[in-house]
């Protein structure tokens, strides 16, 4: 499991919005690349801001592959803003200039994302490259960066090994009692700010409707109103090629919306070719 506890750089909270302001600027030719960034693990961001640009170009993403990227990232940081630790330090001109330019980007405030393509189209490039961004906006902004934080999963214990992460079966707890969830919990979920399930065609409606059921409750746990929404309220991110196989043994899919009204509640859907 990956952990990140850095420390705060400083006490500055408007350093937060210095960061997404300039997170469309151009890398200069003496300044370090993307690559450099991360192995120099530099820790003075006032030098050396935060580029989406530079990410992008260091994983080849095409236009479409950036497009996902922009929409995750800006929605991870939007969260970020929402941090009360973060908020209440915030006047309201900054917080508003802050959101308007991830709103921009993309970012949503309660993201539910399909992103779907063919097997070798770059989902997992994307995923990638979201993960390495957060990771070092994390850091810029002094906030912890782990498995709690960015949650990746799969439906299959395969596709989760490939991703270094778990099954959504086991960190969720769906093959437990949501009651025994809520004692005993496999991550942080007030730190959770993303979810990403890769091979989601695999997954069963039953499976899926639990996964909502048992998110809005551990979610309620820090906020109660996260009961009103899909998930929990929690980012989360489907991946997946909807032209493999079904689920084994199951004749119905999750994107039937006459027996799965929930698919119905995906706010972003994006097709890489």
């Amino acid at each position: 499991m990956e952990t990140d506890h850095q420390q705060p750089l400083n006490n500055h909270s408007t350093d937060v919005v210095k960061v997404i302001l300039n997170l469309n600027r151009s890398v200069e030719n003496h300044e370090p690349q993307w690559d450099e960034l991360e192995k120099l693990e530099v820790k003075d961001f006032s030098k050396f801001p935060l580029a989406m640009k530079s990410c992008i170009s260091h994983y080849k993403l095409d236009l479409k592959q950036a497009s996902a990227f922009n929409v995750i990232c800006s929605t991870f940081m939007l969260a970020h803003l929402e941090d009360p630790s973060i908020k209440k330090t915030l006047d309201i001109s900054e917080l508003d200039k802050a959101k308007q330019v991830l709103l921009d980007k993309g970012g949503l405030g309660r993201l539910v994302m399909n992103l779907t393509g063919s097997g070798g189209s770059g989902k997992s490039f994307v995923l990638d490259a979201t993960k390495s961004f957060c990771k070092q906006f994390c850091r810029a902004i002094g906030k912890p960066f782990n498995d709690s934080v960015f949650i990746v999963t799969a439906t299959t214990n395969t596709a989760a090994a490939q991703l270094k992460g778990d099954t959504i079966h086991s960190i969720a707890g769906l093959r437990r009692k949501l009651s025994s969830i809520l004692k005993n919990w496999s991550l942080n979920w007030v730190w959770a700010k993303i979810l990403f399930i890769d091979e989601i065609s695999m997954m069963d409606i039953m499976d899926f409707l639990k996964l909502d059921k048992y998110l809005r409750q551990i979610m309620a746990q820090f906020n109660p109103e996260a009961l009103n929404y899909p998930f929990g309220g929690l980012n989360i991110v489907f991946c997946g090629d909807f032209s493999q196989l079904n689920p084994v043994g199951k004749k119905d899919v999750i994107y039937d919306q006459s027996r799965n009204a929930l698919w119905g509640m995906i706010n972003r859907v994006l097709t890489l070719p």
